[in-house]
């Protein structure tokens, strides 16, 4: 029942979880206690993943995710009910679409629907996917994708764990909302790493551009890639301002002072984000997330789960109540029965009045005469079984005028009028069906008509024991 209240009074909270190649880190926000305006970091603790549980992204091995999840829950003392997910964003393909101005509402939606399926580099449903409109003077929207095997890989270990994911992302999205850039002009991001090296370009919060080369650049290479990546870019934009190495960057000043994020404030930014992102109210959470159902029906079918519990858990706890109501019930009819029992036995030893004899012999006439009405109604037709059996086998247009019958083993005769000659065909069908008659019969007659046929038929009881009481 508590969760239930802080669920529908939206007091359950929703972290940040990132996780890469060798940590999971997350993060919870909350507002802080002395001045409720304020946004506080509530809880930030990281755990390292064994070599080989995430190999360039991929889940290679739930078991040691959701061993490295127990030991960060445990060394936190929280285990997060919702999180929005952030994965590395070599697993997510990302693109920017423009349309005219003028396509708009359902038909911009109708669009972009037809212009996946010849932009995407993969099937569109061995994917999912995910689309917002960008609040630029453009009419663009900004695609991501992830391979649903990929997707689906984490989000069944996290439901194992008992964490429900509501938002899925990459890392990039992610670190948008916290990264420290001055600048509204584009700017260009380099990560490095063992084993890939990540370009993107982000303009007032945007992913303008992305990509991730799946090998580690030297030097002379990795000049060359931002050279032509820089002179792609502003042969449609405006001119790169800056170039920051991800190892350099600096987190938001509300984040960079905690004393778990101050060690390395760039490892922490894509959990930070994902938290940031928690703190929408999930009605108006129209981000992209690359789950099966979007942010809001994700969120709303997690509550759906809860309530359905709490419902669930009401039923039983109703049902205990009333079974344990019907013993009690039970035991006390019982006592009163065996009273009753002990008085009637000791009213027998009595000797009866000349008026209870009377009684007793009137009783017994009356018992005897109930009896035979019973016999007899047992050994009595009740023909309005016959009528109503008729009447749910008569099909539309068919208009019965009359029902004559002698006895129940003899034929019974319908006389009516059928609209079309297919409605009484469909009437003797439905009565061939019928258990309960058999042998029957519709002579062809008045072929003359084509509407408002009059008809005879014939038909016989199948079980005569069909009319009588058991």
């Amino acid at each position: 029942m508590k969760n239930l209240v802080k669920l529908f009074m939206r007091e359950e909270p929703i972290a940040g979880l990132a996780i890469d190649e060798r940590s999971l880190r997350l993060m919870l926000l909350g507002p802080d206690e002395t001045d409720e305006t304020k946004t506080v970091i509530k809880i930030a603790a990281e755990e390292s993943l064994p070599e080989g549980v995430v190999e360039r992204g991929l889940l290679k091995n739930p078991a040691g995710l959701a061993a490295s999840l127990q030991k960060l829950t445990e060394k936190t003392g929280y285990t997060p009910t919702y999180v929005v997910l952030s994965l590395p964003s070599e697993l997510t393909y990302s693109k920017i679409f423009y349309f005219p101005k003028a396509i708009t509402g359902e038909k911009l939606e109708e669009t972009m629907m037809v212009t996946i399926g010849f932009n995407l580099p993969v099937k569109p449903e061995d994917v999912y996917l995910d689309w917002e409109k960008l609040d630029t003077e453009r009419n663009e929207l900004f695609l991501a994708t992830i391979m649903k095997p990929v997707a689906d890989s984490y989000t069944t270990a996290l439901e194992a764990a008992g964490i429900r994911t509501v938002a899925l992302e990459s890392h990039l999205a992610s670190l948008t909302r916290v990264i420290d850039i001055k600048t509204k002009s584009p700017v260009l991001l380099v990560d490095k790493s063992e084993k890939s090296t990540a370009f993107a370009i982000l303009k007032n919060g945007i992913i303008r551009f992305a990509r991730n080369v799946p090998k580690k650049l030297g030097e002379a290479e990795l000049a060359l890639e931002i050279k032509k990546i820089s002179d792609f870019y502003e042969s449609d934009d405006s001119a790169i301002a800056e170039t920051i190495d991800m190892d350099k960057a600096r987190i938001a000043t509300k984040f960079a002072e905690h004393p778990e994020i101050k060690k390395k404030s760039q490892a922490w930014m894509a959990s930070a984000g994902a938290a940031m992102r928690g703190l929408l109210p999930r009605g108006s959470d129209t981000l992209v997330s690359l789950l099966p159902v979007g942010t809001e029906k994700a969120y709303e079918f997690q509550k759906g789960m809860i309530f359905t519990r709490f419902i669930s858990d009401v039923v039983i706890g109703i049902s205990a109540f009333f079974i344990i109501a019907f013993l009690g019930s039970w035991l006390l009819i019982a006592s009163i029965g065996n009273n009753l029992e002990n008085q009637v036995s000791g009213l027998a030893s009595l000797p009866l009045a000349k008026d209870a004899i009377a009684m007793e012999e009137k009783a017994l006439r009356l018992n005897n005469l109930s009896a035979a009405v019973a016999d007899i109604t047992k050994v009595s037709p009740r023909w309005s079984k016959l009528f109503e059996e008729l009447r749910k086998s008569t099909v539309t247009g068919i208009t019965i005028s009359s029902v004559s019958i002698s006895s129940p083993s003899a034929n019974i005769s319908i006389n009516g009028i059928g609209k079309t000659r297919d409605q009484m065909n469909a009437f003797r069908k439905t009565l061939e069906d019928s258990p309960v008659f058999s042998d029957v019969k519709l002579p062809i007659s008045n072929l003359d008509k084509r509407t408002d046929i009059p008809f005879s038929m014939s038909m016989r009881l199948e079980k005569l024991d069909f009319l009588y009481i058991n």
